[in-house]
């Protein structure tokens, strides 16, 4: 093997080192001595491998054999002083105990013998060398020879296949402990908590919650390191980093965190629980950020004047003063006691709430028996406590004539919360609904100017802030000013309010010297940012300014911690929440871990060592530890090597445990919702609209055939599939899909496809393309369909010359009368507005009126004169059903329930963006009131309109964006909810659901997904419905091999005429007196007052909703 390490290996005592296991290897022969018995060598006892020395009747098979291979790692291991080992024979097998040695151990052998140059080459041969030994290592029963069965491996990797959504499904409730009074009466569920300001008393899970926090944020307890496992030899507990091998004979700890991801069930509650975080620690005053180089005493602008402790002196000794400056670094005369107080009243703080009154307390409520009463509250605000702190000498700022001072920073009970702007209203409600006594609130949004810090530091408990807002505030200077105007700090040279009491009477004009934003003047108690998936990002400028600020305490709230985790088990267990999906299959297999579960893990770790400065992340940025430590190890392209098992090692005292609460047990105990129903509704597109899908569908097929299916890159594939998902709905193409030409050079496209080799099958395919394109070429009515983007309604007893003269569409299928026909809706809107403001307008001025003025949607809800609307040739004009069968589904469902229930309709606007605006024109042609959020819409107006959906019985739907408008919101006025189209993240599709589905919803709620039957969305149910079983979830649809098979591979529909369709029927205008007061919405077939059609029903009776308005 010739020279592996200059330094031979040193017997250490066993007691010293890792007991791991035993190798087993075959081999042709072995003796102690060269001519020694067979029998003699099995009755031998351990013997230490050595690696320069070896027996010379060792032999381990030959040198292409997986046990040579195995028996050369552990030479070389050896050699590094990685391990020692020990040998024996056992019946044509030889027997290799090992044993590890620990890291600090190794550290001192080695002696520097690896330079750092060759450091990183060796430490990664080593592991290399490592990844072969360890998955060999048997358990053994001590000094005996024999293997002990069925024990577990020291490093068990049985349970390497979770995934990091199993990690998140199967964390523990936590179980906060007391840790001082405010958390004994947090835990103890027969105090009211009455005098904390709540209106409501917290459940039980949301009090465990809070004083889990508490404990979190006030917590001194150094906590074992995460990213160490405990193994157990034959006789003590060692501690192994899987990831980098490194073994401790002491459990390494790490410092607290004093924060974390507050990652509730959605809809359980998680406002509430900060709203009750923030009253219980009310009064807290920040701590100085600690620094190991930098002593950071509490000064107020009294004490750094005068006060004569030594710690005063100091900072005021720190700082070079002027000759005309007040400030002296001598001893000033002693304070007196009405100073001592005011200072003792704005360093300590302490809570009102505690089981004892403290002095401090005791001082501020006898404020009125103090001489200078009338201006004592005054003279308080104005002695804000602030630390002095010093740039690091060897830090990146420390530049002659750059860094002119200190920098100053103000200290603050106040907590930061960073929210989305539509979720700012929200807020608001929440405070006033939970809180009862006067909490001090200062909300910042659009260009609404900033308090000064001094002013934010002490006049407020809660700084609401948007997070548009937010973001700006960095975008103002660049990181070098921000530096460089923090560190230029001089001190106040304002007067003082009088002789008696020397609290200089500062004002805001100290703060204006210095350009930087005031958030980063301040060392916030706390920040919290709701919805805070963006700290996970790269690169944003919210991201930057986030992690710039100074707070001691930091969380994110959010009820995904990641894109494609989903911590949405509220509500949806077997008792309260049914699933109509396809049937998942029978087993689980095993899954390995994914490219989607390292961007997870990313942006886990960005959150981690970024935003919540995690004290072993916190200098890890780029997180080459976590990479190390954890993502390479489990995303390792062998499999998760062994000892990253994620029970033990991410979940009992791991990283994720650390900072994260989850409690679906604690609060389906407690707080119980209604039931929620989840339902796929598979639908058969309507006649013209499969003439659409079909021609889409031959052309893709006729493309993919002429350019051998190559050549197409993600933009193309992306844009095709979202016309694909826009056409199931509706979509109209005024170039016919290129269909026309496509035929015209038909004979051409065959000719040079035969001669490329066409198979059998495209050969069949491509005639099959054709034929559909003719067919829809030949369609007239279809055609004119595809010359305006709106989706067309079936009109019925409407003048013949209206769709004649004015129409868009003629129906050439079925005509017979004349009456029947299609017309957009922006034409029957126009049609309606014009009969509204003239009743009894003759057909040639209102043809001319038709053809000649643009519509304007009317300003008022002004319905006309019913009286004369009834006379007029059009009133009896009806409405049926349009072209699209989701959109005929919508309508049908919101007909049926709207007058009880509200509506939720989601689409993806990304992939579909004019579905929203289709179900808009119909709710506004059937005279229905809804609201439609939309990114265009400014956030000011958006909160507004939730607000005024939530309290309004008017307006009965709300159309929604499922990206823009899937989280956060409180939608519990709503009941019913429908996608438009299936939604392939799953964490998306349940933050839509659990706008409704969360506490305060007084209804069962049902969602309801549409999908076509026969095309990929059908397909793409099934893979939903299947997802939990699947090995992988990628996070592309077309990176699905299913998805991926049913998007290439052509299938047509069929337009049979038996099918049934949803269908409607409403009068264009609403005459009250002359409709029956007895029904407002009849189904054919299902009421004895129901209207029949004359001509025969089809072979399978369609149901018809008559809606009439009373």
């Amino acid at each position: 093997m010739g020279t592996i390490c200059p330094q031979p290996p040193v017997l250490l005592d066993v007691d010293q080192l890792f007991e791991a296991g035993i190798v087993e290897l075959k081999f042709r022969g072995v003796s102690k001595e060269p001519n020694a018995p067979k029998a003699e060598a099995e009755k031998s006892t351990w013997h230490l491998l050595d690696p320069f020395q070896l027996p010379p009747g060792l032999y381990i098979g030959n040198k292409a054999s997986e046990d040579f291979s195995l028996f050369e790692s552990i030479i070389y291991l050896i050699a590094r002083h990685y391990l020692q080992a020990s040998y024996a024979s056992l019946n044509e097998k030889v027997l290799i105990k090992i044993y590890f040695v620990p890291t600090k151990l190794r550290n001192i052998r080695t002696g520097g013998g690896v330079t750092d140059k060759n450091a990183h080459r060796e430490e990664k041969l080593a592991r290399q060398h490592l990844q072969k030994v360890l998955p060999a290592i048997r358990p053994f029963r001590g000094d005996s020879k024999e293997l002990r069965s069925g024990v577990a491996h020291f490093l068990d990797s049985s349970e390497s296949h979770l995934t990091l959504a199993d990690v998140y499904s199967n964390l523990a409730s936590p179980s906060p402990r007391v840790i001082d009074a405010m958390t004994h009466r947090m835990l103890d569920p027969n105090d009211p908590l009455d005098d904390l300001g709540f209106k409501n008393e917290p459940f039980i899970y949301q009090r465990r919650a809070i004083a889990a926090m508490l404990q979190k944020e006030f917590g001194t307890a150094r906590a074992p390191d995460p990213l160490f496992v405990e193994c157990k030899s034959s006789s003590k507990s060692w501690y192994v980093q899987p990831g980098t091998f490194e073994i401790r004979a002491d459990r390494p700890t790490v410092p607290p965190c004093h924060g974390g991801i507050l990652c509730e069930e959605l809809g359980t509650g998680k406002t509430f629980i900060i709203l009750g975080l923030i009253l219980t620690t009310l009064n807290q005053l920040s701590a100085p950020e600690p620094s190991v180089t930098d002593k950071r005493p509490v000064l107020t602008p009294f004490s750094f004047r005068h006060s004569p402790s030594k710690e005063c002196i100091a900072a005021r000794s720190r700082i070079k003063y002027g000759q005309d400056e007040k400030t002296s670094t001598s001893s000033p005369p002693f304070p007196t006691l009405r100073e001592l107080i005011v200072d003792h009243i704005r360093t300590k703080p302490l809570s009102r709430y505690l089981e004892s009154e403290t002095q401090s307390q005791y001082l501020y409520d006898h404020l009125d028996l103090l001489p200078f009463k009338s201006k004592m509250q005054e003279i308080i605000r104005a002695n804000t406590p602030f630390y002095y702190a010093y740039p690091d000498a060897k830090g990146t700022w420390a530049r002659p004539n750059s860094i002119q001072g200190p920098k100053k920073m103000y200290l603050t009970a106040a907590t930061l919360v960073v929210v989305p702007a539509i979720l700012l209203t929200q807020w608001k409600r929440e405070i006033k609904k939970h809180i009862a006594r006067p909490l001090r609130v200062c909300v910042i949004s659009k260009d609404l100017p900033t308090p000064s810090a001094r002013h934010l530091a002490t006049e407020y408990d809660m700084v609401l802030i948007t997070l548009s807002r937010f973001s700006s505030e960095l975008k103002k200077y660049s990181d070098i000013q921000i530096e460089m105007q923090l560190y230029n700090s001089t001190p106040c040279k304002c007067p003082e309010f009088s002789d008696s009491i020397r609290v200089p009477q500062c004002t805001d004009a100290c703060e204006e010297r210095r350009k930087i934003s005031p958030f980063l003047q301040i060392r916030w108690a706390r920040l919290v940012v709701d919805e805070g998936n963006f700290v996970s990002s790269d690169n944003s400028d919210r991201v930057s300014f986030a992690n710039m600020l100074s707070a001691e305490r930091r969380w994110v709230v959010t009820g995904t911690p990641t894109t494609n985790l989903r911590g949405l088990n509220f509500g949806n267990d077997a008792n309260e929440c049914e699933e109509t999906y396809a049937n998942p299959g029978a087993g689980q297999s095993k899954r390995g871990w994914t490219d989607t579960d390292r961007q997870d893990l990313r942006k886990l770790g960005k959150m981690v060592s970024g935003f919540l400065a995690a004290p072993q992340f916190q200098s890890d940025l780029r997180l080459k530890k976590l990479k190390t430590h954890l993502i390479d190890p489990l995303l390792d392209p062998e499999g998760p090597r062994p000892g990253m098992y994620i029970r033990s090692f991410l979940i009992r005292r791991n990283l994720i445990a650390q900072i994260q609460f989850r409690r679906v047990e604690d609060v389906e105990m407690e707080a119980i919702l209604q039931p929620c129903t989840k339902e796929f509704v598979l639908l058969d597109l309507e006649p013209y609209a499969a003439t659409s899908f079909n021609t889409f569908q031959a052309c893709l097929a006729i493309n993919a055939i002429e350019t051998q299916r190559k050549g197409s890159n993600k933009v193309f594939v992306n844009h095709t599939i979202n016309n694909m998902w826009q056409t199931l709905f509706w979509r109209a193409d005024d170039e016919i899909y290129n269909a026309r030409e496509t035929l015209v050079n038909a004979n051409y496209i065959r000719k040079n496809a035969t001669s490329r080799g066409m198979s059998e099958d495209d050969s069949k395919l491509l005639e099959e393309s054709f034929k559909y394109l003719k067919a829809a070429v030949e369609d007239v009515t279809w055609k004119e369909m595809q010359m305006h983007m709106d989706v067309p309604y079936r009109v019925s007893n409407i003048d013949k010359s209206i769709l004649l003269d004015w129409g868009r569409i003629y129906d050439y299928s079925n005509n017979s009368n004349g009456t029947q026909g299609f017309m957009h809706a922006d034409q029957l809107l126009k049609l309606r507005d014009i009969i509204r403001r003239r009743p009894l307008i003759s057909k040639d001025q209102l043809l001319e009126e038709l053809q000649t003025s643009d519509f304007v949607p009317p300003t008022s809800n002004n319905d006309g004169d019913p009286a004369l609307i009834a006379q007029s040739p059009y009133s009896n004009i009806r409405v049926g059903s349009s072209g699209s069968v989701k959109l005929n589904y919508i309508l049908s469902e919101i007909f049926r329930y709207s007058a009880q229930e509200k509506f939720l309709i989601f689409s993806d606007t990304k992939n579909t963006p004019l579905s929203l605006y289709h179900v808009a024109d119909g709710l506004e042609l059937a005279q229905i009131k809804f609201l439609h959020l939309t990114t265009e819409i400014p956030a000011p107006k958006r909160e507004l309109m939730v607000v005024e959906f939530e309290n309004s019985d008017e307006h009965r739907v709300l159309l929604l964006d499922l990206r823009a408008a899937a989280r956060g919101l409180n939608l519990v006025s709503a009941s019913r909810i429908i996608f438009c189209e299936p939604v392939w993240e799953a964490d998306l599709e349940m933050q839509a659901i659990k706008r409704a589905h969360r506490i305060g919803q007084t209804r069962p709620v049902t969602a309801k997904t549409l999908a076509i039957r026969g095309t990929a969305e059908e397909n793409m149910t099934v893979v939903i419905a299947n997802r939990k079983t699947q090995e992988k979830t990628p996070v592309n649809i077309q990176d699905d091999a299913s998805m991926k098979e049913s998007l290439t591979n052509t299938k047509f529909l069929d337009t049979p005429h038996d099918v049934d369709l949803p269908q409607f029927d409403f009068p264009l205008f609403r005459i009250p007196q002359l409709r029956s007061k007895t029904s407002s919405c009849h189904s054919v077939g299902h009421s004895s007052n129901a209207r029949t059609e004359d001509e025969p029903p089809p072979r399978k009776k369609k149901k018809i909703l008559r809606f009439d308005w009373d």
